[in-house]
């Protein structure tokens, strides 16, 4: 029978002797013991048997809890769930595995090595404690030099061995999958262990296989993240060159509208100043009629007689303030006197005309540049000088327009020069003019090889016609740009993708004088784009193809985005379908209100979430389980919109979790909680009487008789009636009171708030009648009769202790005396038996 406790044919028979010697009840008189001292000592004999049975009851409950805790550790480290980034999976595993194998065994020393991927060696990860990693390793290479590590790897299974420098045993075990071996774990046993028993054996087996099941699927997961991590790092750079990109772009756009327009304006103002010049001549030779000139008359010693409006308006002086006033003291630099004087004389000597471009200072301070002649005028005589005709041109103008033309020009040189893209000039037949350095470097060519030769000729052989068909259709329309994307290729033969801007150079009368072509290499740009395409198309492949469900939703509304893994999760044909017939995503996905702000909540604090467990509703209406890893996506006021992630169906995972849990808690032959659910509600009740002040009533229940049914009748009519004991024991408690199976044929109520002894001891009388009630087990046909009894114990808080262990304790062998007294009674700890009988 499942969960009873055997008794040794020994004890049995010492309890039967010492039943037929015990006088009969109605007989036995309390004064009547001393009489008796041999039937006592065989009694207090009997007793002490029973107690060295009980403690070996005890020992095996414990081994069955430790069992049960070494189980429950392997199921939770076998499975593997991954933590933030900041914690080391692998590591951790180790440490929990070491932490349990320590509780479970008592090594001195434990070190576990992994195999390197590299080279197939062996690795000390981790040794516990620290202080003994040398010795550790000086054991692991004793035992590789004598190949007892590798005859432990090829078994499979623990090893164990002699160690070599301490005394002591050395345990090896294997840390291997079925795919492959992960490393070797081994432990020092203590020297004073006699031997290992099977059991413990067993569990540090389990425990290492989910070790090495968690350590492999921590690889998995970790592969799989990496992944994850290079493709959004490699999206995340191909978005940010697309964007460089974009702006590279628009900036070289912009900076060649802007050169453009520089270029223009520079030529306009070319334009402008020869204009000005044209003018400047045309009024030399109108000069008396428009009296545009600078016009002094000077004696021979150099002094202003007269001057016209131009001369006044060019110095802003008045003819008044520079009459006789030496011409010199208008010049504007050093040694002005000296110099016209001489000048003066020497025209008087040679008489011919004198031209200097002398600057002219202003009335304001401001330097004029005049082109001076002078021409002497005989005086009446024909021989002799008497008069000086100065005759000036206001050059300020004109030179401060060939300064510009001359910098405008300079400027066009230098753009055209240090240009960071290539430029080319060529004529209507498609000749190249000239060409800058940048599109000799595009091509790698010398920059004199380029002129004369014609443009088409470097393109690739696709494109070279539909540059040649610009090139013709740009000088049959002028006043027209052509755009070209193009291949050209270099000397090496290598292609590069460009785009070419097309313009006409207009000469003076609309007299087209050349064609202009800006050149950008785009080559760079043309393999992200390419490449982007690449990617996009890879994330589509793993959108519509993977496993798990991805998916993208707004707070208000259906999906936006379904894979069909997604639609298939749900019981939906196709993701389009799933779209049109959700109009509310986040109550499919998270059904349960108070869920769904939490989820929310969390979204819009920490922007995602990971591993987030939820019900959500199946197409079909059932409830599902789903875990979902999620982003929050923000608009511009950071409010959160949408949501997009991963959904995995973990709802076998749920039903397998809830069926562990109740093994674990539950009596697997009555259905009502073992002893470890009840030591742990024992705890929590005995909590909060401490709180409350309440008490607390421990009723210790073994069954009388129960024996002589299994042997009677069988092991399974046993489980039967024990199956019908706990259901009635569960009807004759209150739901605020806790019944639980311990093991074998013993049980127990946990009575709370009972104070009156009246009142416990009225339940135990109602559960003994309960118990005493013949028994028709379906074993039997369901006719035969069975009949048992039951003896109760009872201890009290807060009288007969405050712990868990002594409260139970006291009621065991209040239990006890109740046996002692016959069976089918009610006994308080450390009171007489309780004078009800259910005979």
């Amino acid at each position: 029978m499942v969960g009873e406790r055997q008794m040794h044919p020994f004890f049995s028979d010492l309890i039967l002797r010492g039943s037929r010697m015990r006088p009969a009840k109605q007989d036995t008189q309390p004064g009547d013991d001393a009489a008796c001292p041999l039937a006592l000592r065989q009694v207090d004999q009997l007793k002490a048997q029973v107690a060295q049975l009980q403690a070996q009851v005890d020992r095996l409950t414990r081994e069955k809890i430790t069992s049960l805790d070494a189980l429950e550790d392997a199921v939770l480290l076998g499975v593997f769930r991954p933590d933030a980034d900041d914690i080391d999976g692998m590591q951790h595993i180790i440490s929990q595995t070491l932490e349990k194998l320590g509780a479970l065994l008592p090594f001195e020393a434990m070190a576990m090595y992994l195999v390197q991927e590299e080279d197939a060696s062996f690795q000390l990860a981790q040794c516990e404690p620290a202080s003994m990693r040398d010795l550790m390793e000086r054991e692991t290479d004793s035992l590789i030099e004598d190949n007892a590590f590798a005859w432990a790897l090829s078994a499979r299974k623990p090893r164990l061995l002699s160690a070599r420098h301490v005394p002591g045993r050395l345990f090896l075990h294997p840390l291997a999958t079925a795919s492959r071996i992960r490393g070797m774990f081994v432990g020092l046993l203590d020297p004073t262990l006699s031997g290992l028993q099977d059991m413990n054996h067993s569990l540090a087996s389990i425990l290492l296989l989910s070790s090495a099941a968690a350590i492999e699927s921590f690889e998995v997961y970790a592969y799989i993240k990496s992944i994850n991590r290079s493709l959004e790092s490699n999206v995340a750079r191909l978005a940010d060159s697309e964007r460089d990109l974009i702006d590279h772009r628009t900036q070289l756009q912009q900076e060649v509208e802007a050169r453009t327009a520089d270029l223009s304006l520079e030529i306009q103002e070319r334009r402008k100043a020869q204009r000005a010049l044209q003018l400047e001549r045309d009024f030399i030779q109108t000069i008396f009629e428009t009296a545009g000139a600078l016009i002094a008359v000077l004696d021979v010693t150099g002094r202003l007689k007269h001057c016209n409006h131009a001369f006044e308006v060019i110095t802003g002086y008045q003819t008044s303030e520079l009459k006789d006033r030496p011409f010199q003291e208008l010049l504007a630099f050093q040694d002005a006197g000296n110099f016209f004087a001489a000048s003066l004389r020497r025209l008087a000597q040679h008489g011919d005309v004198l031209r200097e471009e002398l600057p002219v200072r202003t009335r304001t301070g401001a330097r004029r540049h005049v082109s001076w002649s002078f021409t002497a005028m005989s005086a009446g005589d024909g021989e002799a000088v008497g008069h000086v005709i100065a005759t000036g041109m206001d050059m300020t103008e004109k030179r401060s327009a060939e300064d510009a033309l001359r910098d405008s020009e300079a400027r066009f040189r230098a753009m055209f020069t240090e240009a960071g893209m290539g430029i080319a000039l060529f004529d209507v037949s498609g000749f190249c003019l000239d060409a800058n350095p940048c599109l000799a470097g595009m091509l790698k060519r010398p920059p004199h090889e380029l002129p004369g030769t014609l443009l088409a000729r470097y393109a690739h052989p696709a494109d070279a016609s539909l540059l040649a068909g610009a090139i013709k259709e740009l000088f049959n329309e002028p006043g027209t740009t052509r755009r070209l994307d193009m291949r050209f290729v270099d000397c090496e033969g290598r292609r590069l993708w460009t785009q070419c801007a097309l313009s006409l150079v207009v000469a003076r009368g609309g007299r087209t004088a050349y064609g202009f072509a800006i050149i950008e290499d785009v080559t760079r740009r043309h393999e992200m784009e390419e490449a982007l395409r690449s990617a996009e198309a890879t994330y589509r492949t793993i959108f519509e193809n993977a496993v798990e469900g991805i998916f993208q939703a707004g707070l208000e509304g259906g999906f936006h985005r379904i894979n069909p893994a997604m639609a298939i999760m749900f019981g939906y044909p196709s993701p389009a379908m799933m779209a049109a017939e959700v109009p509310q995503a986040l109550e499919l996905l998270c059904t349960r209100p108070e869920a769904r702000a939490a989820l929310l909540e969390q979204l819009a604090t920490q922007g995602h979430v990971a591993n987030h467990e939820m019900e959500a509703r199946h197409r079909d209406g059932r409830t599902i389980w789903i875990s979902v890893s999620a982003r929050a996506l923000m608009d511009e006021t950071r409010t959160l919109r949408y949501l997009e992630g991963l959904a995995e169906d973990i709802t076998e995972r749920k039903a397998c979790e809830l069926i562990l849990h109740q093994k674990a808690t539950l009596d697997e032959l009555t259905g009502i909680p073992n002893r470890y659910q009840f030591m742990e509600r024992f705890e929590q009740l005995l909590t909060q009487s401490r709180r409350l002040k309440q008490p607390l009533a421990v009723l210790y229940i073994d069954l009388d008789g129960f024996k002589q049914v299994n042997d009677t009748h069988g092991h399974h009519t046993g489980d039967q009636v024990l199956a019908e004991v706990a259901r009635r024991l569960g009807e004759r408690v209150r739901k605020s009171d806790f019944a639980a199976r311990l093991g074998g044929d013993e049980f127990a109520v946990l009575l709370l708030g009972s104070a009156v002894w009246e009142d416990i001891f009225h339940v135990c009388q109602s559960i003994i009648q309960a118990v005493t009630k013949p028994y028709l087990p379906p074993a039997l046909g369901g006719e035969q009769e069975c009949r048992i009894g039951a003896s109760i114990g009872v201890s009290l808080f807060p009288e007969h202790g405050s712990d868990t262990e002594t409260l139970l304790r006291k009621a065991d062998v209040a239990m006890y005396r109740a046996k002692q007294h016959g069976g089918n009674t009610v006994h308080l700890f450390a009171d007489p038996v309780q004078p009800f009988r259910n005979d």
